[in-house]
């Protein structure tokens, strides 16, 4: 079974594996057309949510895989900030996400960082970087060269620049292109959209 998106050579990891297992079952369910938005939730909460591996493991997705975390039709808020490494104003927001990802894990709000590094340098790069500025949030890496594509499907408005952050729940729908000053900035942005829906 081919499952698309995920990135599973990486040795002696079990929550990997656990994952990997699960998506292949998913996929199977999926093509035998049970109800697609029970696969969504899943395979979101699965990839995003286990979150890293003891050795700092971080899923590398393709925008077909990463999609299926923009349809789905829960009552919870879902926030996907795009960032990279060498972006000096998403360096400077990841705190504020850290923040958020903390002041609303026991609320319907789930914080995803969608990095856009290269996904060769996840090891040398990203899980260095992501230690030394202490982000424990979920991240993803987002390794899909059709950016032509991909960009217009996130969100219309989308030029491409980032940072970028997109809200939604269910079919709601709120984009942000560029930075947040502050927590506060980033907290009143993600209440007054969490709270009017």
């Amino acid at each position: 079974m081919f499952i698309v998106g995920l990135d599973y050579a990486r040795p002696g990891q079990s929550v990997f594996g656990n994952v990997r297992f699960l998506l292949d079952i998913l996929c199977v369910v999926k093509n035998q057309g049970l109800h697609m938005r029970i696969v969504s939730l899943v395979v979101f909460l699965s990839l995003a949510f286990l979150g890293r591996s003891q050795s700092g493991e971080i899923p590398i997705l393709n925008f077909t895989a990463l999609n299926e975390t923009l349809n789905l039709e829960s009552d919870t808020t879902y926030v996907l900030n795009f960032w990279a490494t060498w972006c000096k104003p998403c360096v400077e927001e990841l705190p504020f996400f850290e923040e958020a990802d903390i002041a609303y894990k026991d609320r319907a709000v789930r914080i995803l960082l969608v990095s856009l590094d290269f996904a060769t340098q996840v090891h040398e790069k990203l899980v260095p970087f992501l230690k030394n500025h202490t982000i424990n949030a979920h991240v993803v890496v987002l390794d899909d060269p059709d950016a032509n594509t991909w960009i217009d499907l996130v969100h219309p408005d989308w030029t491409g620049a980032l940072p970028a952050t997109i809200l939604y729940r269910q079919k709601d729908r709120q984009f942000k292109e560029g930075s947040f000053d502050s927590t506060a900035d980033l907290f009143a942005y993600i209440d007054s959209f969490h709270l009017k829906n």
